[in-house]
């Protein structure tokens, strides 16, 4: 997080607005009963900071905006629950009750999202509304995992790079390489873009039988499709490509030549994770305040997919990588399904 000298300081509003949630984001509960701004009303008008016998209580959700242009309100998609009155729990333990109604288009929000694994979790803010910020994850997620598991000289080994797509993400950098090495994140993926299988490695006795019950269409040599082959990631230790899937790769790489020329995309993207808005901060709240409520947030949920926290200057030592498994473990390819 860098700022600007400009940016380092905040007014007399923010900082009792700043203060207001250090005092209520507990130990194990942020709970904001105090919150008077967005038509949210304190809890009691005589309760103050501390509860005083009244459990804390769920008054606010996520309500849809009911627009017909909003892309929210008519997914499908589930990675979002409307109008679910509930706690979120993190997979540390901590929870956060949402401080304010909000919907589709609140702007300047604190967000939670949670990888299907179940294992892995991420705390992000944004000045934007959750549908930018869903639209945005999901275009450069989907992106990188494309980039990761067909090239070694995808932003997954190169994301100091100030050339590539995510280096002004860099506070979601963990989030992208935990999506590419998670094996439930990638049989979302492959369920939609089946035309990846080829890239995920199999174990020595699936690639006998893969390559038995296929007659292998051998192509042509091509100098182009073989420099992109080299480039494929060199699988795990116990996994390797069948023959059949080489001669798909080949295959994937001659029409991806074609629809680059035409900007055209391989793939079709999917949403990877699970979204809860849990804070709402005034409507022109600064950078500063905002990232700052995050950090203290990523602090106490201990989520494991954030660059920065108040427990360590490096996250990657405190928390390690952002995956621990074999990545192509127990993933189920449609052509394995078919065969």
């Amino acid at each position: 997080m860098n700022f600007s000298n400009a940016l380092l300081k905040l007014d007399e509003f923010e900082l009792r607005i700043g203060l207001e949630f250090f005092l209520q984001i507990d130990v194990d509960l942020f709970y904001m009963k105090t919150c008077t701004y967005r038509d949210a009303w304190p809890r009691s008008l005589d309760e103050g900071l501390f509860c005083k016998s009244q459990l804390p209580i769920v008054r606010y959700s996520f309500q849809p905006c009911q627009k017909i242009s909003c892309t929210l309100c008519e997914s499908s998609s589930t990675i979002i629950q409307f109008n679910s009155y509930r706690i979120h729990h993190f997979l540390n333990g901590y929870h956060a009750i949402l401080n304010c109604p909000v919907t589709c288009h609140t702007k300047n929000i604190i967000y939670a999202l949670t990888c299907p694994c179940g294992e892995y979790d991420f705390i992000g803010s944004t000045s934007s509304d959750m549908s930018e910020v869903i639209e945005s994850i999901r275009e450069a997620g989907n992106q990188y995992m494309h980039e990761t598991l067909i090239s070694t000289k995808s932003s997954f080994y190169s994301h100091r790079d100030t050339n590539n797509f995510l280096h002004k993400q860099k506070e979601l950098i963990r989030l992208y390489q935990h999506s590419t090495r998670c094996s439930k994140v990638i049989q979302l993926f492959l369920n939609v873009n089946p035309n990846y299988d080829c890239f995920i490695p199999i174990s020595f006795d699936q690639a006998i039988v893969d390559d038995r019950n296929r007659i292998i269409e051998v192509s042509p040599i091509n100098n182009f499709t073989d420099l992109y082959i080299q480039n494929v990631p060199v699988p795990p230790n116990g996994y390797i490509f069948s023959n059949c899937q080489q001669e798909k790769q080949r295959k994937f790489f001659e029409k991806l030549h074609i629809t680059k020329s035409h900007d055209e995309k391989m793939f079709t993207s999917v949403d990877f994770y699970n979204v809860t808005v849990i804070a709402v901060l005034p409507e022109n709240c600064s950078t500063l305040l905002r990232q700052v409520l995050e950090c203290l947030f990523a602090t106490h949920a201990e989520t494991k997919l954030n660059m920065f926290n108040l427990r360590t200057k490096d996250t990657y030592e405190f928390y390690g990588l952002p995956f621990h498994r074999v990545w192509c473990e127990n993933i189920i390819r449609s052509s394995s399904i078919t065969s």
